[in-house]
């Protein structure tokens, strides 16, 4: 399956293992401002629209949702390795004809750890404000079932610390103040974009926007009670300032591709019920039930803490 933007050989299993050392300025930063939004998994539901099944194979319904969002990280520090973002999310699809399209509501995010400069493994983690505050996406596309096995593309974007619309601004170079022409504060914590925190023995923090683009590339099993498939990915993010910003500019993310599975939560064969309380929504409460089986853990990446 081939993504939109020649990928090659970016996937995610295929990024180099091999990194530079480079020592790590001592102005990396070990505080940040203090969240506005506290993440309650209860209170975060995607209301359920009871979308009718479509034209046979009918992928028109509720899912659950692991994919990963893979790209090639380089630049001072880091080398060339691998950064994959894992995200879990409910979403429902709905279907005119062959035509898809629905929302998905994203409950949690793993980031891998990269090494950098001093050989610390630590990945920069938007805090659970990001998650209180993401609205539900849109996602839309269109089914083509002339296949032997039918197959569903899919494209999403998700933005974190900007307005509708924006693109992350141009990284100045060292510590010059960034333009914030589009950004937001997302996560309420008072700093422009949204905050991340190294998650290594040094908290590296850092005040970033970022825009993800993917196309999910599906193919359906029977009754399309699973899809499984790639998710071609560009991301690119902007260090907007925050302690670390000398530390963490200049680092660049080639294309990559992820793994993805949307799990059917309802339909003709009666999946995983997972409004268990009956509210006609799903809440990423109960999609904490389904973590580790059957959608699997986390990518954890290649270096080792």
């Amino acid at each position: 399956m081939n993504g939109p933007w020649a990928l090659g050989a970016l996937g995610a299993l295929a990024l180099l293992a091999g990194c530079e050392r480079d020592e790590v300025p001592p102005d990396a930063g070990v505080a940040g401002g203090a969240d506005a939004a506290v993440y309650d998994p209860g209170a975060r539901a995607l209301p359920i629209r009871g979308c009718r099944a479509g034209t046979v194979p009918s992928v028109a319904g509720l899912w659950a949702v692991r994919f990963e969002t893979a790209a090639t990280l380089s630049g001072p520090g880091v080398g060339s390795q691998a950064e994959v973002v894992t995200r879990y999310a409910v979403a429902e699809l709905c279907q005119d004809g062959f035509a898809v399209a629905g929302t998905v509501l994203t409950c949690r995010i793993e980031q891998s750890p990269v090494r950098d400069g001093s050989g610390t493994c630590a990945a920069q983690v938007p805090a659970d404000a990001l998650l209180a505050a993401l609205p539900p996406s849109a996602v839309a596309g269109q089914l083509d079932p002339t296949s032997a096995q039918p197959r569903l593309q899919l494209a999403w974007v998700e933005t974190w610390g900007l307005a509708e619309g924006a693109a992350p601004p141009a990284e100045p170079t060292g510590i010059a103040a960034a333009d914030l022409s589009g950004v937001v504060d997302q996560d309420g914590d008072g700093h422009p974009g949204i905050t991340v925190r190294g998650d290594g023995p040094v908290p590296t923090i850092a005040w970033v926007a970022r825009r993800t683009e993917v196309v999910f590339d599906l193919l359906t099993e029977i009754n399309a009670l699973l899809l499984q498939g790639v998710a071609s990915a560009r991301t690119r993010q902007t260090v907007l300032g925050g302690p670390a910003t000398r530390v963490l500019r200049g680092r660049r993310r080639a294309d990559g591709q992820g793994n993805v599975a949307w799990i059917r939560l309802n339909g003709p064969a009666g999946q995983v019920p997972l409004d268990r309380n009956g509210d006609g929504a799903l809440s990423c409460a109960e999609l904490a039930a389904l973590y580790g089986d059957p959608l699997a853990p986390p990518w954890g990446g290649a270096c080792e803490r």
